[in-house]
Parts: structure tokens; C-alpha cells; sequence
């Protein structure tokens, strides 16, 4: 198991991003372009499916499946303890990311990061709160285009997967760094290691754990999007299916319609229009 100091976490990744100066255009302009809002959907559902006991709980759930994002992280705060801390952040994530905009969106970003630091110290070892931790850095990179904090969350996703092997969504994180990184061009794949080959071989793992899950396929989906006429035809058919699914969720249904936004684009065979679907989907847009 590896051992995290959450205290000590924040503060050098905080002195890394505050200290960062990029001297490279090309990949200043990737990051402003947001390589990290999108991969991350996949997380999101996946650790929102957890199910608390404790009646404020189990409203706040509640909320959050109904697609009341905002009021679900309030109300999960309430309960003061690690299982609605969990929550409340993911909740302001995915508020912040596909429903406020501008400065709203900045603000509960912020909070996000606030209650995960507080989860964190909870317990640093649970991979809800690790993952949810690589989506604050993941957002925190995107907003702030730092090399620095793209680096920190492969790293925190890298610790996941070597202490959590079986988890698909690990999986899924790492295979989604790889693709956006990749599709940014030649020298943000030179810079940060990126590969679309090892895009494609953890995908491969993540769905070979479990191939049903929503979020996963609309990830690898939008990786299969980017390649040549035959991956786009394969894209294609996931996207049926994932339309064709039934939805657990208001999440899963929102990205349902991102699902038909993204086949509309693949059958117009425009290379640029589904580049643009891509990033008119993703989360915190105007960053």
C-alpha cells in the first residue's frame, strides 16, 4: 500500500503550481485547451455510486441521482464525517464542471478542493478520495495550465492502480491521460511520456473489469473517435449502445445526450466537428 500525507500533499502541490513557469507555447496553449477536463468523467460516476447509510446520506444520493448537484454536495457536507465529505466534493465537481460557468465554476472548483483536502486528512488511503484528489489536481492543471499538476495527477493515478489493480476506473484515468495527452499533438506526448498505444492498452484492461459501465465506454468511445475509419466505426457502435442503455442516473443520462452529440458528429465524418463535440462536452468548458 503506498503511504500518502495528505497535509504535505496539498502544500508541495500548491508550491509546485504557484512556482510553475512555462516556457514552452505549444503546450501552454494544450493545457489552456483543457487536456484533463474530459478523461475524468469516468471517475465521477464511479465514485458517486456509493451509498451511505446515514439518513442525510442517503438524501443527498438522492439528490445527486436526480441531478440536484448543488444541493447534494450542501446537504452532504452536513453530515461532518468522511463518507459525506466524499460526497459533497464530487457533487461540487460535477456542479462546477457541466452546470456552473464562469466564475461559479471557479468557486466550486475551489470548494471541491476544500473538502477534498478534508477527506483526505479523513483517510488518505481510501481510493474514492485518492481519485477524487487526481480530479481536483486534474482540473486545478486545466484551469491554472500546469505541467506541474499534470505530472502530480498521473502520479496519484499510477499509486492507485498499483494498490488498487482491479479497479476499472483506475484503469480508465490512466488510458484517459494517455488519449488527451496524445490527441494534443507531438510535443505534449514528448513532454509528459504520453502514448495513444498505452491509451489503448488500458482501456483494453479497464473494460476488460467491467465493459457495462457508462462513463468507461463513452471515454474509450471518444479515444476510438480520434483514430482512423475503422476505430471511428467502432466508436459508433458504442455509442449506440451507450445510448441504448438504461441510465442509472441523471449523470449517466447526460452523458447519454453527449453520447448522441458525439454520433451525430462521427456520422458527419468531420474530422473538426467532432474535435469540437469533444471539447463542448467536457467538463469545466470555459477554462
Amino acid at each position: 500500500m503506498s503511504i500518502y500525507s495528505p497535509s504535505k500533499y496539498f502544500i508541495v502541490m500548491r508550491a509546485q503550481s504557484n512556482s510553475l513557469c512555462i516556457t514552452a507555447s505549444r503546450t501552454y496553449r494544450i493545457l489552456k485547451n483543457g487536456i484533463f477536463g474530459i478523461f475524468f468523467i469516468c471517475c465521477l460516476a464511479q465514485l458517486n455510486s456509493f451509498q451511505g447509510e446515514a439518513q442525510e446520506i442517503h438524501s443527498a444520493q438522492e439528490l445527486y441521482d436526480q441531478g440536484d448537484y448543488k444541493q447534494a454536495s450542501l446537504a452532504a457536507e452536513k453530515q461532518n464525517d468522511l463518507e459525506g465529505y466524499g460526497l459533497a466534493v464530487r457533487a461540487a465537481l460535477v456542479y462546477g464542471g457541466y452546470v456552473a460557468r464562469d466564475i461559479e465554476a471557479i468557486q466550486w472548483l475551489g470548494r471541491a478542493e476544500r473538502l477534498s483536502k478534508i477527506a483526505m486528512k479523513m483517510d488518505g488511503t481510501a481510493w474514492r478520495n485518492r481519485l477524487s484528489a487526481s480530479l481536483v489536481i486534474g482540473y486545478k492543471a486545466k484551469k491554472r495550465h500546469s505541467v506541474v499538476l499534470v505530472n502530480q495527477a498521473k502520479i496519484l493515478i499510477e499509486g492507485l492502480i498499483a494498490d488498487y489493480p482491479n479497479e476499472e476506473m483506475a484503469h480508465g484515468a490512466l488510458a484517459g491521460w494517455h488519449s488527451e495527452i496524445s490527441a494534443a499533438g507531438f510535443f505534449p506526448r514528448l513532454a509528459f511520456g504520453a502514448s495513444r498505444e498505452l491509451a489503448g492498452e488500458n482501456f483494453k484492461v479497464a473494460r476488460s473489469l467491467n465493459d457495462a459501465k457508462i462513463p468507461l465506454n463513452i471515454e474509450y468511445a471518444k479515444y476510438l473517435a480520434r483514430g482512423d475509419e475503422n476505430e471511428r466505426k467502432s466508436a459508433g457502435k458504442i455509442l449506440i449502445t451507450i445510448i441504448e442503455a438504461v441510465p442509472h442516473d441523471a449523470f449517466e443520462q447526460m452523458l447519454q445526450g453527449n453520447a448522441k452529440k458525439l454520433l451525430i458528429a462521427l456520422n458527419s465524418g468531420k474530422k473538426q466537428e467532432i474535435k469540437t463535440i469533444i471539447a463542448e462536452i467536457s467538463a469545466f468548458p470555459d477554462f
